[in-house]
């Protein structure tokens, strides 16, 4: 008799204390696994979409798109390297030199220059050579700093140029106007384009310039194809073909008016005034 009444005690202890215990680890551990789940979702159907929007030329704003340590992992050091010797090579790529040829035709003696995305620095070298008094140059990657530091220094140039780490479409109040703005194969790596060049445009007191990739099947399969192998190495970051007309309304919205268009191989430029 004592140990059935033992026995009965121990299963009623099981039964009233146990189970709250183990229901309460439970509850945590499937927490846990659904929120795992749901920022892996997420996860994918924003790489999906990027993706997608990239090689179709749709891309409405994609919060979220791109992890600031992805982005620094595309554009490294060695990235940089390659920048600064290809230039010392061979000078300005054919859209970068029509983007300083727009601007230096506009009058660029004593003017100020913002460049967003400007990398090593290559047309703010070639703009101050002919003639722009300074130039403020917003970054995200600081995998840039050491090379343009060194093409600066070479230049002579390092006390014109103040370089500073701002997403200019986050933050558009944190910068200061300039006499001419110009983007360089950025835009291409910005989800929310209209954001980016409207703050471009609204900064911009006489001359915007920008450079996109030009839409046609190349560029799509060859952005598909990066995105895709990125999607698979779970890389957050993509790259975008914008359509080239939202691009300008955004940039026309700030008052701007373009002023010129160049098809320079697989990529085009506009210039916009005021």
């Amino acid at each position: 008799m004592p140990n059935e009444s033992h026995t009965t005690h121990v299963d009623s202890r099981k039964k009233s204390d146990h189970p709250d215990h183990l229901n309460r680890a439970f509850a945590k551990t499937r927490s846990a696994v659904n929120e795992t789940r749901s920022r892996k979702v997420h996860r994918w159907r924003s790489c999906w979409t990027c993706l997608s929007a990239s090689s179709q030329g749709d891309t409405d704003p994609v919060p979220e798109c791109c992890d600031p340590d992805d982005y620094q992992s595309v554009f490294s050091g060695r990235f940089a390297r390659r920048q600064t010797k290809r230039y010392q090579r061979r000078g300005l790529t054919p859209a970068a030199q029509g983007i300083a040829d727009f601007v230096a035709s506009g009058g660029i003696e004593r003017a100020t220059v913002l460049e967003i995305g400007g990398g090593v620095g290559q047309l703010q070298v070639e703009l101050l050579r002919r003639g722009a008094s300074h130039v403020t140059n917003l970054e995200i990657s600081q995998n840039y700093e050491a090379e343009a530091a060194r093409l600066l220094d070479e230049a002579g140039m390092t006390d014109q140029v103040t370089r500073r780490f701002i997403d200019i479409a986050q933050a558009p109040d944190e910068v200061e106007p300039a006499d001419v703005v110009i983007l360089h194969r950025v835009v291409c790596c910005y989800p929310d384009y209209a954001a980016l060049l409207t703050a471009a445009a609204g900064h911009a007191r006489k001359t915007l310039a920008y450079s996109y990739p030009a839409v046609n099947a190349i560029n799509r399969a060859q952005f598909g194809t990066e995105n895709l192998y990125r999607w698979f190495t779970r890389n957050d970051f993509r790259t975008f073909i914008h359509p080239p007309q939202g691009m300008v309304r955004a940039a026309e919205s700030e008052g701007m008016t373009v002023a010129f268009r160049r098809h320079a191989r697989d990529w085009d430029v506009v210039g916009l005034v005021r």
